[in-house]
């Protein structure tokens, strides 16, 4: 039963067994970050070296011809936008504003039946501002009279 259990355990390591070991360890890690390192190396070379497309900003490249002159179909021209909508045109000339015709009349000035004729005061003649029974008066002397008076 001694010998069993002395073959299991493991016997202990000497200073130099304990130091070649970890320069041996050493050495392996040493090999495999150059291994590494070399690999991603070669990866880069292997992704330079590849032909890029092109880059366009929001297109994709089309590879195929386009049509030729006698395949274009005649496109009708583009409808006129809705009578209802207000859009912002911008071209050579500039940009500007574009409205309906028929809102051009809510912007337009309308002409009024015109200043209110004021009649003149029953008793004197002058401006009358206040009424009285269907007739004016211009002050309140006039005012009193009109009212005693009817």
């Amino acid at each position: 039963m001694k010998l069993i259990v002395e073959t299991l355990r493991k016997r202990p390591l000497t200073a130099d067994e304990i130091a070649l070991r970890r320069s041996e360890t050493a050495r392996r890690r040493k090999n495999q970050s150059e291994q590494r390192l070399e690999e991603e190396k070669i990866e880069t070379i292997n992704r330079l070296l590849k032909p890029q497309a092109p880059r366009r900003r929001g297109q994709r490249v089309n590879e195929s011809p386009g049509p030729s002159e006698s395949e274009m179909i005649p496109r009708e021209p583009t409808p006129p936008p809705p009578p209802t909508k207000v859009r912002i045109v911008r071209n050579a000339e500039g940009a500007f504003l574009a409205i309906p015709d028929r809102w051009l009349g809510l912007f337009e000035a309308k002409k009024g039946p015109g200043p209110r004729k004021i009649e003149d005061c029953s008793m004197c003649g002058k401006k009358g501002i206040y009424p009285v029974n269907g007739k004016r008066a211009c002050s309140l002397g006039c005012f009193k009279a009109l009212k005693a008076g009817s």
